[in-house]
C-alpha cells in the first residue's frame, strides 16, 4: 500500500534566463513509498542532489549571515541549511532568540525566520529558500528554492521537492459545538505558534465571515502575532512589510502544501490579507463582536513591543485601510485604521507602530 508520495520538480518559467541547474527542461518525478523511513531517505537525497547540481547556491557564500539575539553574534545561515540537508534529526534550537532581521550586505538583502520545524530565507525579489524539518511522519514536508523576477514577482526558476503523506486523510476543517454558542461558525486550518515560549505550534481557529458558492472568507479568531505594518512608516498596503510577510513566511509556515491549495487569491492578488474598514463594518456586529483575544505568543510579543505587562484579554489589531487625511506626514501617508482592545475603531495608528495580526483568507470548500 502506497502511503508516501515524493514529488520532485525543476521549474523554468521564463526564456533567455541563465539557469544554474544542470537540467535544461522542466522535470517532474514522482516516486511512491510504503514506509516513512524509505521515503524520508529519498526526500533528503533528492534535496541534496538538486542542491549539488546548482552552479550557484547563495547560502554557501560566507557573506550571507543573520544576527542572533541577544548578543548579536553573527551566525552562518549555511550552517543551518546544511544541518537540515545532512542530519535527519536536525532541530533549530533557541528559536525564540531568532528574529525577523533584514541584513544588507551589498547586493545581498536577506531576511531570516526560524521555527523548530521550519526555516525560511529570502532575498526580496530574487531568491527564496524554504525547508520544513521532518519530525512527524503524518505531516507533509517540503523544500523550495526559487528565483524571482524582481519586478513582476513571478517565479523564473525553482526547485520544489515535496513528500506527501497519502495514507488516511485527516479532516482539514471542522465545526465545534462551543463555537455555535458564540453566534458564529469556526473552522480549523493550519498551525501557528501560540504558546508564550514560541516553540509549540497549535491549530489556528478561524471565524467564518462570509460564504459565496463554494468559498468561505475567514479571519483568525484570535490575534496570532504582533508586528509593524511598515518599517518605512508608509500606510500603503501594496508595498507594506506585513503584506510581504503574510504572503511568504506566514503562508509557507502556517499551512502545508496541501492546505495552501485550498487558499484562494483575493481581488488584490493576495492569498493572505487584512480586513478593510468597510469589511470591518460589514462583518462585525458592533465593538463587542470585533474584540479579539491574544494568544499567549502574541501577548508576549505585545508586552515586549509596549514594554509593559498586559493584563487585558483583548488586544489591538490592524486593518489595511489607510487614513489619508491623517494629519502630519507627506500627503497623509502615515496613519491607518486599527481596532482597539474594546473593539472600537481608531484611525490614527502610525504604520511604523506594532499591532496585532488577524490574517484574512478565502478558502474553497473541501
Amino acid at each position: 500500500m502506497t502511503e508516501y508520495v515524493l514529488v520532485k520538480e525543476i521549474k523554468k518559467e521564463a526564456k533567455d534566463v541563465e539557469w544554474w541547474m544542470s537540467q535544461t527542461n522542466d522535470v517532474v518525478n514522482v516516486d511512491l513509498f510504503d514506509s516513512f523511513e524509505d521515503a524520508s531517505v529519498a526526500f533528503r537525497k533528492a534535496i541534496t542532489d538538486s542542491v549539488k547540481a546548482c552552479k550557484f547556491f547563495p547560502l554557501k557564500n560566507g557573506c550571507h549571515k543573520s544576527f542572533v539575539k541577544p548578543d548579536y553574534a553573527e551566525k552562518e545561515l549555511a550552517d543551518i541549511v546544511n544541518g537540515i540537508l545532512s542530519d535527519p534529526d536536525y532541530f533549530c534550537e533557541n528559536v525564540d532568540e531568532l528574529n525577523y532581521n533584514d541584513n544588507d550586505f551589498g547586493d545581498h538583502y536577506f531576511a531570516f525566520v526560524g521555527t523548530p520545524q521550519e526555516i525560511c530565507v529570502e532575498n526580496y525579489g530574487r531568491l527564496r529558500f524554504n525547508a520544513h524539518n521532518m519530525k512527524d511522519k503524518y505531516q507533509n514536508y517540503y523544500f523550495k528554492y526559487s528565483q524571482f523576477d524582481s519586478l513582476s514577482g513571478d517565479i523564473i526558476n525553482g526547485i520544489d521537492i515535496r513528500l506527501y503523506y497519502a495514507g488516511k486523510e485527516k479532516p482539514v476543517t471542522k465545526t465545534t459545538k462551543k463555537d455555535k454558542a458564540k453566534g458564529y461558525e469556526t473552522v480549523t486550518l493550519g498551525k501557528y505558534v501560540q504558546d508564550s515560549a514560541g516553540n509549540k505550534e497549535s491549530d489556528i481557529t478561524w471565524r467564518v465571515l462570509d460564504r459565496k458558492d463554494d468559498k468561505m472568507m475567514l479571519i483568525s479568531e484570535k490575534i496570532i502575532d504582533h508586528c509593524q505594518f511598515s518599517k518605512k512608516n508608509k500606510n500603503n498596503w501594496k508595498n507594506s512589510d506585513v503584506r510581504a510577510w503574510l504572503n511568504s513566511e506566514f503562508m509557507n509556515n502556517a499551512f502545508t502544501p496541501e492546505e495552501q491549495t485550498l487558499i484562494l487569491k483575493n481581488c488584490d492578488g493576495d492569498y493572505v490579507s487584512f480586513l478593510t474598514l468597510d469589511e470591518y463594518s460589514e462583518y462585525f456586529n458592533g465593538p463587542n463582536d470585533a474584540k479579539a483575544r491574544f494568544t499567549d505568543y502574541s501577548r508576549k510579543k505585545a508586552e515586549e513591543d509596549y514594554h509593559c505587562k498586559i493584563r487585558e484579554p483583548y488586544g489591538f489589531w490592524w486593518l489595511k485601510t489607510p487614513n489619508k487625511e491623517g494629519g502630519w506626514g507627506e500627503k497623509g501617508n502615515v496613519y491607518l485604521y486599527h481596532v482597539c482592545g474594546n473593539g472600537i475603531l481608531n484611525e490614527y495608528e502610525s504604520a511604523e507602530y506594532r499591532d496585532g495580526v488577524r490574517p484574512v483568507i478565502w478558502v474553497k470548500l473541501p
